[in-house]
This record gives C-alpha cells, structure tokens and sequence, in this order.
C-alpha cells in the first residue's frame, strides 16, 4: 500500500513538471522562454519578409535589359540587310557601255576623192601663192613645176590628203596645203622617197589647194652615188578626205 502511494506520489509530481515545462515555466514557478521556438518564429519571419519584398526594380531593370539587347540586334539586322541589298543591286547593275566614237562636227559631210595625175618640167609653173610662203632658197633648189587642185569646202572639218608615186622612180616630190591666197596651211616637204601626208581642220566656207611639188631627182639617191639617166618626171596618186 505504502508502495503505491509513493508510485502515485512521483507519477504526481513528474505531472506537475510537464505541465510546468508546457506552461514556460521553471521548478521555481517563474516563466522562461523557449529559445528555440524564438529563434525559429524570427527565422520564420525574415523569410516572410523577404517574400514580400517588392522586386518590380529588378524586373523593371531586366525588362529594360532585353528591350535593349532586341533592339541592338534588330538594328544589327536591318544594317545586314541594307547592305546585302546593296551588294545585291550593285552585282546587278550592267555595265557602262563603251562611250561611242566621237561624231564629227555637226553639219560635217565628208567627200573622198582619189586623184590621179603627173608632173614634170613640162608641167606649170609654180603660181606665186606657192613660192611666196615658202623659203626661197628651197623653191629654188627645185624644178619649179607643180600640179595643183583647188577645193572648196562649205562645212567645217579636218582634211586628210596623202600623197604616193611609184617606188624606184628616184623622183622626189612635196605635197603642200595652201589657202589660195599666199599661206600654207601645212607642208610635208621631207626626203621622202614615196610618199607624203598633211593634215589640216578647216572652217566652213574655206577654199583651199592642194600643191605637188616637184623637186627634182631623190637627193638621197644621187647622194649615194646613183646615176640618174630617165625623165625628171613621175605620176602620182592624190587621196584627199575632207568636209564637203
């Protein structure tokens, strides 16, 4: 019975100390708090609060973030695509074309004429229009004869006139371009042994002449040493282009 009681007696007080312990409260009666529950409870708070802190400044910022790296790379492309466009526009561009010969003049019309002739010491005398514009020492050193043809032309443009005779004939001839009046326009009065050429440009309405010389026998000839026995004469051939 004793034993019982004694039983009964601590299962009492190890009650009283659990609901004591339940209650916050010490063996003494006074009220302690419970260190762990605290710590947990703030921990549960921080937690709660960093939850419910705002983040629209960090989504904002990376928000603005990509609309900034969109449009870089939209620019980006759209450069790409000009220039591929321009790339593209510029391999399909044709060629320039060769520009075409210069025309001539306008109102130019063009007459082409091969002459046919000859001279020798019973050809004409040369007319003084020739003589007087040339070095006096040089008409005399020729024959003195000529063979001439006067032209006319009545639109502006440049005359081309070659002079040809016969290779061998150790004869020597000049071709002169004169104005009619006491000038030259152009000579070629080199040692030429077949051939001599002018050029000239002309206004239009200008009259003109076309003089071969004979100066003799080719001096080259006679000063190598060649004997010269035929007639101090040649034919010849005239190609005259000039405006009409």
């Amino acid at each position: 019975m004793a034993g019982n009681l004694t039983r009964h007696a601590a299962d009492g007080a190890e009650g009283t100390k659990r609901a004591a312990a339940d209650a916050g409260l010490n063996g003494f009666g006074e009220r302690v708090h419970n260190t762990r529950d605290t710590d947990h409870d703030k921990g549960r708070s921080m937690a709660s609060a960093v939850a419910a802190t705002p983040v629209v400044s960090q989504h904002r910022s990376a928000a603005s973030q990509s609309r900034s790296g969109m449009g870089h790379r939209t620019w980006i492309l759209v450069t790409v695509m000009w220039m591929a466009g321009s790339l593209a526009a510029c391999s399909n561009t044709p060629a320039a074309p060769s520009p075409a010969p210069a025309p001539p003049p306008s109102g130019t019309r063009l007459a082409r004429e091969t002459l046919n002739a000859s001279v020798s010491l019973s050809s004409p005398e040369c007319a003084d229009r020739f003589r007087l514009p040339v070095d006096e020492s040089y008409f005399a050193g020729g024959t003195q004869n000529c063979a001439e043809f006067a032209r006319y032309s009545s639109t502006a443009g440049e005359i081309v006139a070659t002079l040809r005779w016969p290779v061998g004939s150790h004869i020597d001839l000049d071709l002169v371009l004169n104005d009619g009046m006491g000038s030259n326009f152009r000579q070629s009065i080199a040692a030429n042994r077949v051939s001599e050429s002018v050029r000239f440009v002309v206004n239009g309405g200008t009259s003109y002449v076309f003089v071969v010389y004979l100066r003799g026998i080719d001096p080259v000839f006679l000063a190598n040493g060649g004997k010269f026995a035929g007639e101090v004469a040649t034919e010849f051939t005239l190609e005259v282009e000039r405006p009409e």
